[in-house]
C-alpha cells in the first residue's frame, strides 16, 4: 500500500490556492517539513470553486432559536459555521506559507490544527446535506480573510486566529449546541461538541506561543490587546454567552478571563474619544499656568470613569489608571459597562499610535490648554474638528453669558421668571466693581456674590455680606481682576432648587434637549450630586405645580426651555463647538416669598455631571427614585474606609435589579472604585423613595447626608400667609429689564 506523502508547503499551497472542495479537504497521510521554501505574499483572495468565491454581500444573520425547529434553518446555521471553517483552514495554510522560518514546533501545531479544521468542515458539509442545504446557498463573507491575510508575524497570527476568533468560537459552539439539543437535533449538537473540544486545544496552542513571544511587563490581557490590529479588539474574542469553563480548560488564567468578560470595545462607527480633564476653567483663570494640587489630582483619578458610564458602546475612554477587575465586575453586574478604555500616561500628549486611525470626535471635559496638549496628536484624524483655541475663553467665561441673559429677559416676557433687578453686572476694574456693588445694593440686595470669570463648582467666588467687602475679599478682587480681567457681580438669591438643562449641539447647529433635571449644591455652591429623573419628580409638589402655573399654563416651562436651548446652542455653534452643553438654572424665592425661575445662571460648554446623571437615570427601573451622590472621603462615617462605607450603604439598601437589560429597582452602586479612592466617591443610590436613599447615604456618609438634606430642605415651602385661590390669583406685572450691562 502506497502512503500518500507531501511537504507542508505542497499541502498548504493546494489548500490555499486549490479551486475545488476536494483541494480544500485534501490531507496527505504523511507530511514532512524539511523544505518550507521562501515566504510568500498573501494573494488577494484564496482559490475557490465556482459559486463559492468570498462575497461582499451582507452576511445573513443566524436563525433565532425558535426557528431551529425547521431543518433548513439548522442547515443555514451550520452554513455559517462552515464558511468560518473554510476561511480558517485557508488562513492556516497561508500562515504555513508566510512564516517558513517560524519555530518547527509552532509549524507542527499549525499542521495539526489545519487538519482538525478540515475535519470540522467535512462534518458540517455532511450534516448540511442531510438537512437540505448546500454550501454557497447564502453569501460566504470574507471578513476573516480581510482581517488576517496581511498577518505580519506569527505573533499576529496567534493573537488574531487562536486567541480571538477561535476563542470566540468556544462561546458560539457551546451556545448553539444547547439550542440545537433543545430543538431535538442531537446530530448537529454533537458536531458542535467536537468543534468546541478542538477549539479548546487551538486556544491553548495560541496561549503557549503568545506567552513565549509577547513583551514582558503588561498583563496577558493587555499583551493580547496590544498584539491586535485595528479594528480588531479583545471584544471579538467573546461570542454568544461566555464559556468560562472552556477558557480555563484552555489554560487562560482567571484574571484574563474576567477582564475579557468585562471588556467592551468600539465596533462599527468611528468612536468618540472621552477624556476626563475637568480643569479647563481653572486653567483659563491662570492663563494656562494651572497645576492641579494633590487633592484635585486625586479627584480627577477617582472620577475619570464617569464619562464612560454614559458613553456609547463603540466609544473610547482614555484613563490615567486602568480600572480594577473587581470594580469592572461590580459595574457590569449593575448593567453599567464601560466602552473600550485605554490606560495612558497621566501627562503629555496621547500617543497617536495607541488609537484607531479614524475618530468621530474628541470630547474632553472642557477645551483649554491641558486638554489641547493631551489630545494634540489626535486632532488630525477626527471627523468633527475641535473648536478653535481662540474660542476657549469665550466658551468657558461666566461673563460671556451676561448679555445673553439680558436678551432672554427681553425676549421671554414671562411674569414668573427672574425679576430684572436680579440681573448681574460685569466689572473690569476696582472702581467699576465698587459701583456695581452699590447699584445692586441700591436695588435692595444686601448680599452679593462676586464670581471670577473662570471657576467651577463654587470655586473662585466671594460672598459679600452687608458689611463687606472685607480686606481679604478686596485683595481677592484685585488679584482676580489682575489675572482674569473682569468679575461678575450678582445678587445672592434665596435658592429653592438648582436646575440643569442638558442639551447636545449638533455640528450643523441644531439643538437636542436631553433632559431638564435637578442637581444639588451646598450653601457654598459646592456640587453634591443630582436627583435622577424628570424635574417635576425631583422638586416638592408645590414647586412642580408652580412650574406649570397650577395647570393654567402647562406649556410655559417647555416654552422657556426650548428658547433657552436654542439661544445657547446658537451661541456655542457660532464659536465652533458641537457636543454636550449643560445650562444651570435656579428656582428661587423673591423677597415676598414668591417663586421665580432664573433660566440661565451658568453655561458649561462641555460634558457635565448633569449628562452623567441623565445617562444613569436611564438605567433605573420604571418608578424608582434615584440619586447621584459625590461624597468626599472626609464625609464618610468616622473610622470607616471607602469600601466599608459602600458596604454600609448597600446593607441599608440591598440591591434588586431587573434583568434583560439590567434595570436597577433598588440598591447602591459605587461608580468609582472604593478600594482606590483618594479624594471622593461617586455613588448611585436607587430605591422606592427619597427617604430610602437618604437612609442609605446617611449610613455611609453622614456629613454628606446632612448637606444633601439641607439642599433638599431649601425646596420645601416656606411658612407664610395662605395663598389666594388659583381662580382669582393676580398675575404679577413684568418689570422692565435692566439696561446697564458692562
Amino acid at each position: 500500500m502506497v502512503v500518500q506523502r507531501a511537504t507542508a508547503r505542497q499541502w498548504a499551497e493546494r489548500v490555499l490556492l486549490g479551486r475545488t472542495l476536494e483541494d480544500k479537504l485534501w490531507r496527505p497521510e504523511a507530511i514532512t517539513d524539511e523544505r518550507p521554501g521562501p515566504a510568500i505574499e498573501p494573494p488577494p483572495r484564496p482559490g475557490r470553486p465556482p459559486g463559492l468565491a468570498p462575497s461582499d454581500e451582507a452576511a445573513v444573520a443566524p436563525p433565532k432559536e425558535a426557528e431551529l425547529l425547521d431543518p433548513r434553518a439548522r442547515g443555514r446555521l451550520l452554513h455559517g459555521f462552515a464558511n468560518h471553517e473554510l476561511l480558517a483552514l485557508e488562513l492556516m495554510a497561508l500562515a504555513l506559507l508566510r512564516f517558513p522560518d517560524a519555530p518547527p514546533s509552532f509549524r507542527r501545531g499549525l499542521v495539526r490544527t489545519l487538519g482538525e479544521e478540515q475535519e470540522h468542515l467535512r462534518l458540517y458539509l455532511r450534516r448540511m446535506g442531510e438537512l437540505g442545504v448546500e454550501l454557497g446557498e447564502q453569501p460566504l463573507g470574507p471578513f476573516f480573510w480581510w482581517v488576517m491575510a496581511p498577518m505580519p508575524s506569527p505573533l499576529d497570527y496567534v493573537a488574531h486566529m487562536a486567541l480571538t476568533f477561535e476563542q470566540a468560537n468556544l462561546d458560539f459552539a457551546r451556545a448553539y449546541a444547547v439550542m440545537l439539543r433543545r430543538a431535538g437535533d442531537e446530530a448537529s449538537a454533537t458536531i458542535l461538541d467536537r468543534v468546541h473540544a478542538d477549539e479548546v486545544g487551538h486556544v491553548k496552542l495560541g496561549l503557549v506561543w503568545l506567552e513565549r513571544w509577547r513583551e514582558r511587563g503588561p498583563s496577558l490581557f493587555e499583551a493580547h490587546r496590544r498584539a491586535l490590529r485595528a479594528p480588531i479588539t479583545p471584544r471579538r474574542a467573546r461570542g454568544l454567552g461566555f464559556d468560562r469553563a472552556g477558557r480555563r480548560e484552555a489554560g487562560l488564567p482567571d484574571d484574563y478571563v474576567e477582564q475579557l468578560a468585562c471588556f467592551e470595545a468600539s465596533r462599527g462607527p468611528a468612536p468618540v474619544v472621552h477624556l476626563f480633564e475637568p480643569t479647563a476653567e481653572l486653567s483659563l483663570g491662570t492663563r494656562g499656568r494651572y497645576t492641579p494640587p494633590v487633592g484635585v489630582q486625586g479627584m480627577i483619578e477617582d472620577l475619570e470613569l464617569l464619562p464612560g458610564l454614559t458613553a456609547a458602546r463603540h466609544d473610547l475612554l482614555l484613563l490615567r489608571r486602568a480600572p480594577s477587575l473587581a470594580h469592572l465586575r461590580r459595574l457590569a453586574a449593575a448593567g453599567l459597562r464601560l466602552p473600550e478604555w485605554l490606560e495612558l500616561p497621566a501627562a503629555g500628549p496621547i500617543p497617536a499610535q495607541a488609537l484607531p486611525a479614524r475618530l468621530a470626535e474628541l470630547r474632553p471635559w472642557g477645551w483649554a490648554a491641558p486638554s489641547r496638549q493631551r489630545l494634540a496628536s489626535l486632532a488630525s484624524r477626527v471627523d468633527l474638528p475641535p473648536p478653535p483655541a481662540s474660542s476657549d475663553a469665550r466658551l468657558h467665561a461666566k461673563t460671556e453669558w451676561v448679555a445673553l441673559r439680558a436678551e432672554l429677559c427681553h425676549r421671554l416676557d414671562e411674569p414668573w421668571l427672574d425679576a430684572a433687578d436680579t440681573l448681574g453686572l460685569v466689572a473690569h476694574a476696582d472702581d467699576e466693581a465698587e459701583d456695581a456693588l452699590a447699584e445692586l445694593r441700591g436695588r435692595g440686595h444686601a448680599v452679593v456674590v462676586i464670581k471670577a470669570p473662570f471657576g467651577s463648582s463654587g470655586r473662585n467666588a466671594q460672598r459679600i455680606d452687608a458689611s463687606g467687602p472685607t480686606p481679604a475679599q478686596r485683595g481677592w478682587l484685585r488679584r482676580t481682576l489682575a489675572t482674569q480681567g473682569a468679575v461678575l457681580l450678582e445678587p445672592w438669591l434665596h435658592g429653592v432648587a438648582d436646575l440643569s438643562l442638558r442639551i447636545t449641539v449638533a455640528p450643523d447647529g441644531r439643538v437636542r434637549i436631553d433632559e431638564l433635571g435637578r442637581f444639588l449644591t451646598d450653601s457654598r455652591g459646592q456640587y453634591l450630586g443630582a436627583l435622577l429623573g424628570p424635574l417635576t419628580r425631583a422638586v416638592p409638589p408645590e414647586v412642580a405645580r408652580w412650574l406649570h402655573d397650577d395647570g393654567r399654563d402647562p406649556g410655559r416651562l417647555g416654552r422657556v426651555t426650548h428658547e433657552l436651548a436654542r439661544a445657547v446652542g446658537q451661541r456655542v455653534h457660532r464659536y465652533g463647538y458641537a457636543g454636550p452643553v449643560g445650562i444651570d438654572g435656579l428656582i428661587h424665592r423673591d423677597p415676598s416669598g414668591a417663586l421665580r425661575l432664573r433660566p440661565l445662571v451658568e453655561v458649561n460648554v462641555r460634558p457635565s455631571f448633569g449628562h452623567v446623571a441623565h445617562g444613569l437615570g436611564r438605567r433605573l427601573a420604571r418608578g424608582a427614585a434615584g440619586m447621584l451622590a459625590v461624597p468626599r472621603l472626609a464625609d464618610l462615617r468616622q473610622g470607616t474606609s471607602a469600601s466599608e462605607a459602600v458596604a454600609l450603604a448597600q446593607a441599608a439598601l440591598p440591591t434588586h435589579a431587573l434583568d434583560r437589560p439590567v434595570r436597577l429597582r433598588r440598591g447602591v452602586v459605587a461608580l468609582t472604585d472604593p478600594e482606590r479612592a483618594r479624594s471622593v466617591l461617586a455613588l448611585l443610590l436607587v430605591g422606592s423613595s427619597r427617604a430610602e436613599l437618604m437612609h442609605a447615604l446617611r449610613s455611609a456618609a453622614p456629613a454628606m447626608a446632612e448637606r444633601v438634606a439641607g439642599a433638599l430642605a431649601r425646596g420645601e415651602p416656606r411658612p407664610g400667609p395662605p395663598r389666594e385661590p388659583p381662580a382669582v390669583r393676580a398675575r404679577e406685572p413684568r418689570p422692565a429689564c435692566a439696561r446697564r450691562l458692562r
